[in-house]
């Protein structure tokens, strides 16, 4: 489940978009735990228990989409909430979930502030490319900035691309804009 919702729907929803409209902005959510193995293929199979490791090598996938759409000529961005307060816990066992809010409280940040960098890709005027990421200390503490650095799906693009074609002759995506 999680590489179908933040790789395959990221990237069916991306090409069903770009192929109406090419000059619109697209911005990808990634996340500061991405993570880009050389084989991505073992974390993806339905007996893996390394759940945390698959959601970051997922979100490492999204950067290796966002850097497909720089190659198809997307107006495309990136951006990472930071450590947001969202519901990524909610389907651990209760004693985690308080363990978790309570070492988490002081070094995260409501979700409208992580949303920020989002609002700022659409709104503003950063090239193509762009990496936004919250300002200040374990950025947490809102406004995004342009973050230089390199993009971990970079390393994945190759076999993520294979995987999707795999994945993509295996079922039929149905999707009529």
């Amino acid at each position: 489940m999680t590489l179908q919702v933040n790789a395959v729907g990221t990237r069916i929803c991306f090409d069903c978009l770009f192929a109406r409209y090419p000059d619109a902005k697209y911005v990808f959510v990634t996340s500061l735990v991405a993570s880009s193995p050389s084989d991505i293929s073992p974390y993806f199979q339905e007996d893996s228990d390394r759940r945390m490791k698959e959601y970051a090598i997922s979100k490492a996938i999204v950067e290796a989409i966002c850097l497909g759409a720089l190659e198809k000529g997307a107006k495309a961005y990136l951006t990472h909430p930071g450590i947001a307060k969202t519901g990524i816990i909610n389907g651990f066992a209760p004693w985690i979930k308080r363990l978790a809010n309570g070492l988490f409280y002081p070094f995260s940040h409501p979700v409208f502030k992580a949303s920020m960098g989002i609002v700022s890709a659409f709104a503003l005027d950063y090239p193509s490319g762009a990496l936004l990421a919250p300002r200040g200390l374990l950025e947490i503490s809102g406004y995004p900035k342009q973050k230089k650095r390199k993009l971990k799906g970079a390393r994945i693009k190759q076999s993520w691309e294979a995987l999707f074609e795999r994945l993509s002759s295996q079922h039929e995506w149905k999707h009529s804009w």
